[in-house]
């Protein structure tokens, strides 16, 4: 229920908030900018990887902070990220267990005051401490909770949504990223 800008003949507005955020409009657009809160943080590049590597700047937050943007076509939206939350077992009796240790669930809530944006969950990613990169698609993180988990969401002028986005993680610390249409981190949240 969380994306990144892009949409046919879109270019990336403002990332992958949480789960990307693509725009919904037809014409080109350029970055979105998000209001800082802290230093740029650092993140592994690939996964495995033996040593961190610094990313280009991106923006941290802590969870529960809002991060906001706006693009050049008068897209303006916000992504609240909470959580996480962590489950060390099977969430229903026919799911399965997390294949890497941990079940780390965020909760996502988009909204949109004016434009239209789509946030995709697959753009969203996690670097842990020990500098190995995790996508939602990893491990089990599918079954990580009986809810809903955002996929691809579109959020309109007026709109607010919400959702989950869990990741199958070793460790229950690192930074979930959210990187705009170029795969650079536009965000990032702590945990």
């Amino acid at each position: 229920m969380i994306a990144t800008y892009s949409v046919a003949a879109t270019v990336a507005l403002v990332g992958s908030l949480f789960l990307g955020i693509s725009a919904a409009t037809s014409t080109a657009a350029k970055e979105p900018t998000a209001t800082p809160t802290s230093k740029p943080a650092k993140a592994a590049s690939s996964k495995p990887v033996d040593e961190p590597t610094e990313q280009p700047e991106d923006i941290e937050y802590a969870m529960g902070d809002v991060a906001r943007f706006e693009s050049d076509d008068g897209t303006r939206g916000k992504l609240k990220v909470s959580g996480p939350r962590l489950e060390d077992g099977a969430a229903y009796s026919y799911a399965s267990t997390p294949a890497n240790g941990h079940f780390v669930i965020f909760k996502m809530r988009p909204s949109c005051q004016s434009g239209s944006y789509q946030v995709w969950a697959e753009d969203f990613y996690v670097v842990t401490r020990g500098g190995e990169r995790f996508d939602m698609d990893d491990g089990n993180a599918w079954d990580a909770t009986s809810q809903e988990q955002i996929s691809v969401e579109t959020v309109n002028a007026g709109e607010r949504k919400k959702g989950v986005l869990a990741f199958d993680l070793p460790s229950v610390h690192g930074k979930m990223y959210e990187p705009n249409g170029d795969g650079e981190p536009i965000a990032t949240w702590a945990f």
